[in-house]
């Protein structure tokens, strides 16, 4: 998790770099095959970096939450080119959700990969550990 709350906006971006925030329709991530991700639905939406010479870079479809105890912006999922896009698209992800006048932004990663180095250099933080029941028999 990450907190939004701040007074002003953090620039992000590196230089000659754009971020579009996607409100509907499926973007498709240039991998093969591709992945897609969508901005359908009421809250949904797809944050798309892209580099210097426009190339999509990251992709992430989030998913405005409000709850009594937070209103925040949930990371479904995302793809990244390198981990410099990573690392702003974590922190393109707070700023949207600033911009939003939302609290955080979680995402429930797994354990153990290098990639959470990243999210922690960005400002998140492990909010605690989690039960996840996935179905199945007794």
């Amino acid at each position: 998790r990450a907190s939004s709350r701040r007074l002003c906006p953090l620039p992000y971006l590196p230089e000659g770099w754009r971020a579009d925030t996607v409100h509907a329709g499926v973007l498709a991530a240039p991998t093969e095959p591709p992945r897609r991700f969508g901005a359908d639905g009421a809250g949904r939406e797809v944050l798309r970096l892209r580099d210097a010479a426009g190339r999509a870079v990251a992709l992430a479809e989030v998913q405005q939450v409000h709850t009594l105890a937070y209103t925040g912006l949930w990371l479904e999922r995302h793809w990244v080119a390198s981990p410099r896009a990573l690392l702003v698209l974590a922190l393109g992800l707070v700023e949207r959700a600033r911009a939003l006048d939302l609290d955080e932004v979680g995402y429930l990663a797994p354990t153990g990969r290098e990639e959470a180095v990243t999210w922690v250099r960005a400002g998140y933080y492990v909010a605690g550990r989690y039960a996840v029941y996935t179905g199945g028999g007794a």
